[in-house]
């Protein structure tokens, strides 16, 4: 078994990196192994075989829009703080700087507040999905 439960947290942008490595590996040898597992036929009849291939499709393309847009928006965060950066030394003019900051903190607030709507509505499908699983 995985005893990462028991382990402190990462304390290093390293032990970050390799938890999330290690993470996103075995998570997406889980997820193949078990499409492998039901798209087989061998649980499932092939007509629920079938609408199952059609949902996973849907549900991929979901994510790649969905990381998409996340990676944009982390793209578009990190370029005005760039600028930010790269303004400091030579800008003496301390209105641009302070428009600079500020419109890098309204992105950087506009993309939380929009990671963290996805973030809710994910959460809800999931509390949905999860009462029907019981149900």
């Amino acid at each position: 078994g995985d005893s990462s439960a028991s382990r402190p947290p990462p304390a290093t942008m390293d032990e970050w990196q390799r938890e999330r490595t290690h993470l996103f590996l075995s998570s997406g040898a889980m997820e193949s192994d078990l499409k492998r597992v039901l798209l087989s036929g061998k649980l499932l009849p092939k007509s629920e075989v079938s609408v199952l291939r059609l949902e996973i499709e849907s549900a991929e393309s979901k994510r790649k829009s969905f990381e998409e847009t996340l990676w944009e928006g982390v793209r578009r965060v990190r370029e005005r703080v760039s600028r930010v950066a790269t303004s400091i030394p030579s800008t003496h003019d301390t209105g641009r700087l302070r428009y600079l900051v500020l419109s890098a903190e309204e992105g950087l607030e506009g993309f939380k507040g929009a990671a963290r709507e996805e973030f809710d509505r994910l959460a809800l499908k999931e509390a949905q999905l999860g009462q029907s699983l019981k149900e």
